[in-house]
C-alpha cells in the first residue's frame, strides 16, 4: 500500500509540475506579446507614426536609426539590461537543472531507503515556483532601473543586425 501512495505522490507531482509549466508558458507568451505591444507603441510615439505604419519599407530607415541609438551598447542602461539578462538566463538554467535533480533524488531515496520519501517529490513544484518568482522579480527590478527588460537591448541589437546585415550598430 505504501508503494501505491509513493507512486501517487511522484506521478501527482510530475503532472502538477507539467501543469505549472504550461501556466508559466502561457504567462510568458502573454508577457512577451504585451512587451512587443508596448515597444510598438513607444516606437509609434517616438517617430510620430501610426502603429500599423511603423514597419512599412518607407519608414524603416527612421526605425533603424531610432533603434540603433536607443539600444546602443554604449549606454549604461543597455549594458545593465544585457548583464541582468545573463543573470536571468543563469537563474533559468539553474532552475531547470535543479528540478530534475531534486525529482530524481526523491525517486532514488524512495526506492533505496523508504517509500515515505516520495512526499518530497512535491518540492519540485516549489523549486519551479521559486525560480519563476525570482526571475519575475529580477525582470521587474531591471525594468525599474533601466527602463528595459533583461536582455531587451541585446535582443533588439541582434534583430537590427539580422535585418540590416550590419556588424556593430553602436550609437552615432
Amino acid at each position: 500500500m505504501d508503494i501505491i501512495f509513493a507512486l501517487f505522490h511522484i506521478l501527482g507531482s510530475l503532472i502538477t509540475v507539467l501543469i505549472v509549466f504550461l501556466a508559466i508558458g502561457e504567462f510568458a507568451k502573454w508577457d512577451y506579446e504585451r512587451n512587443k505591444k508596448l515597444e510598438r507603441e513607444e516606437l509609434s510615439l517616438a517617430l510620430n507614426l501610426k502603429i500599423d505604419e511603423i514597419f512599412l519599407n518607407k519608414n524603416m530607415p527612421r526605425v533603424i536609426e531610432y533603434s540603433t541609438i536607443k539600444f546602443s551598447d554604449e549606454l549604461l542602461r543597455n549594458r545593465l539590461s544585457d548583464f541582468i539578462g545573463i543573470i536571468r538566463s543563469l537563474f533559468d538554467w539553474i532552475g531547470f537543472l535543479l528540478m530534475p535533480i531534486v525529482f530524481l533524488a526523491v525517486i532514488w531515496f524512495t526506492v533505496i531507503e523508504n517509500t515515505d520519501h516520495a512526499v518530497f517529490s512535491w518540492a519540485v513544484i516549489g523549486v519551479a515556483i521559486f525560480f519563476f518568482i525570482l526571475t519575475m522579480l529580477l525582470s521587474s527590478i531591471c525594468k525599474l532601473i533601466t527602463g528595459r527588460f533583461p536582455g531587451e537591448a541585446k535582443a533588439q541589437r541582434e534583430s537590427l543586425m539580422s535585418y540590416t546585415g550590419a556588424g556593430n550598430l553602436g550609437a552615432k
